[in-house]
């Protein structure tokens, strides 16, 4: 793997990016597997999930606009089930966000992510190639992809 990773057995808490979340829904590996077992450390009380609301919404909408009608409600309900801490966006966020997009080549809500993580100094999971430039920056990953 050419990426270097975080590894759980030292965290307490990790910030979930959109991409890993919308892999597991969609089964596919190898995010599939690694966020099935961030969610069950999580529902045992191991390990402390968070995402920024901006991401949430993320997900939320993919949902709606990547899967078929019949599959959407499922989907739905399984992201709904994960026990995640939810992060307000504040205006300082969006600041920092804005900076953040302002100069690397990265989407909107990916710059929240980020922002998120480097603020709480928290790993992200993700396995999105466009983020492992920010390494460079100080973000940590807590890498999922291929």
């Amino acid at each position: 793997m050419p990426y270097s990773v975080t590894e759980l057995t030292n965290l307490t808490e990790v910030l979930l990016d959109a991409w890993p979340i919308l892999e597991w829904l969609k089964g596919r590996q190898p995010a599939g597997s690694a966020v099935r077992k961030l969610i069950e450390a999580a529902v045992n009380g191991q390990l402390t999930l968070s995402m920024s609301r901006m991401n949430y919404g993320e997900v939320l909408y993919s949902i709606k606009k990547s899967f078929p009608e019949n599959r959407a409600v499922s989907a739905k309900d399984a992201f709904l089930e994960i026990p995640i801490r939810l992060h307000s966006v504040d205006d300082q966020l969006i600041d920092e966000a804005v900076d953040l997009k302002g100069v690397y080549s990265i989407s909107y809500a990916d710059a929240f992510a980020v922002a998120l993580a480097l603020r709480l100094d928290l790993p992200l999971v993700t396995g999105d190639p466009e983020l492992f430039s920010l390494k460079a920056i100080g973000l940590k990953l807590h890498w999922v992809g291929p």
